[in-house]
């Protein structure tokens, strides 16, 4: 068995594939001022809209890891008892968020909304941060969700959902959110990032004051090439007659496929081909073959060979077909053991490789299940002779 791999470049394959598919103003350029007299960050929304004056939520930071602008997201006291406020930025315009008085009352929370279009599957969020903070106990926060609209229920999936603390941090410093994979071969439609200058499970409840800045973010996919693999069934037939069945098993969804059977003695089946993912062959002479299976996608290529995977003879006798076709004798292809029926208890077993030379002789049998693991991988001859009865066919070890 033998294994061939094409990678693309990782990085290369996973910046282009999402080259059209970044978060809008994820730079944190383009700012305007809104009509509370606050920072307005476009394409974006935030806890600006619920806080009272003088708190602001979120402010435009001239101090960026590159470019004019980062995002500064801020933690604040709040009223005569100081109450700490925390701020949230979420992509996307019409988040909503609630706020009951900070503190001792109920925090601002992201209540729904916001969220922006995509196209891939991202594997990684990745941008710059700093953070400060005047309390030992305080973090800020991310959480990355990724859906898709469901038609036949009219409900979102989550495809990803992942979450992240941020430390304290003087300087920029880079972070990377993994994204994981909860809906294999799922696309998201919708991301929605949302950024907490403070994690309300483990703020003070009063005069705190965090600063979560942001810079330069990206979404990364990394490239998933496919790994070949296949299987056939059966993997012993006759010429002409028996179907071969292949099965495509390749991880990381392959688009195209290529299977090239060696000798090519084959006629391909029910409309399938070489290019199937999962062709039916009958093979028109006999022989072992050897069967060969391509798979590739946008990101890579992969190969598995498989030598003397099938074996086809010419034909069976009637005894032999009986032998093979039964519960007689079984597993067919074996591995370590074969099973006989309990009716050839007593019969006479005999197991030889195809020039005749006796390897396996049982006299009489005396248990169901007999001992192969001494055969190498090949094909062999069994005959099973009971009375005046004798069974014959052939047998196929697998390891």
């Amino acid at each position: 068995m033998k294994k061939t791999a094409i990678f693309f470049s990782a990085m290369v394959a996973g910046q282009l594939a999402l080259a059209q598919t970044q978060i809008p103003n994820s730079n944190f350029e383009d700012w305007t001022v809104a009509d509370n007299g606050t920072d307005s960050l476009v394409g974006w929304s935030s806890s600006n809209l619920v806080v009272m004056p003088p708190v602001h939520s979120l402010y435009k930071e001239s101090g960026a890891y590159q470019g004019s602008f980062a995002a500064k997201v801020n933690t604040a006291p709040f009223g005569f008892v100081q109450y700490t406020t925390i701020g949230i930025l979420v992509n996307g315009t019409g988040a909503e968020f609630s706020y009951g008085g900070g503190g001792g009352g109920a925090n601002v929370e992201y209540v729904s909304g916001g969220g922006t279009p995509i196209s891939v599957k991202p594997t990684e969020l990745r941008g710059y941060y700093k953070y400060t903070t005047g309390s030992a106990s305080d973090q800020g926060t991310a959480r990355i969700l990724m859906t898709r609209y469901n038609t036949s229920d009219n409900k979102r999936d989550t495809v990803s959902y992942a979450t992240h603390t941020f430390t304290a941090q003087a300087s920029y410093a880079p972070f990377s959110i993994t994204l994981p994979d909860m809906l294999p071969g799922v696309t998201p439609d919708t991301i929605t990032t949302i950024f907490s200058s403070s994690n309300p499970a483990t703020v003070a409840p009063n005069n705190v004051f965090s600063d979560l800045v942001l810079d330069s973010l990206s979404l990364y996919k990394a490239p998933a090439p496919p790994v070949a693999n296949f299987s056939a069934t059966p993997v012993v037939g006759n010429t002409n007659v028996t179907p071969i069945n292949f099965t495509d098993l390749s991880t990381n969804i392959p688009t195209t496929w290529q299977w090239t059977i060696t000798p090519n003695n084959v006629a391909y089946q029910s409309g399938t081909s070489a290019t199937s993912n999962n062709p039916i062959v009958k093979f028109t002479a006999a022989g072992t073959y050897t069967v060969k299976l391509k798979v590739a996608n946008a990101d890579g290529a992969d190969s598995l060979t498989k030598t003397g995977y099938i074996i086809i003879t010419d034909g069976m006798g009637v005894n032999e077909r009986a032998l093979l076709e039964s519960t007689t004798l079984y597993p067919n292809p074996a591995k370590d053991k074969i099973n006989l029926d309990a009716r050839f208890l007593g019969a006479e077993l005999k197991i030889s490789d195809l020039s005749g030379r006796s390897l396996i002789y049982v006299d009489k049998v005396k248990n169901k299940t007999v001992d192969v693991s001494a055969l190498s991988e090949g094909l062999y001859l069994v005959s099973l002779k009971q009375g005046q009865q004798t069974l014959s066919g052939k047998l196929l070890i697998r390891k």
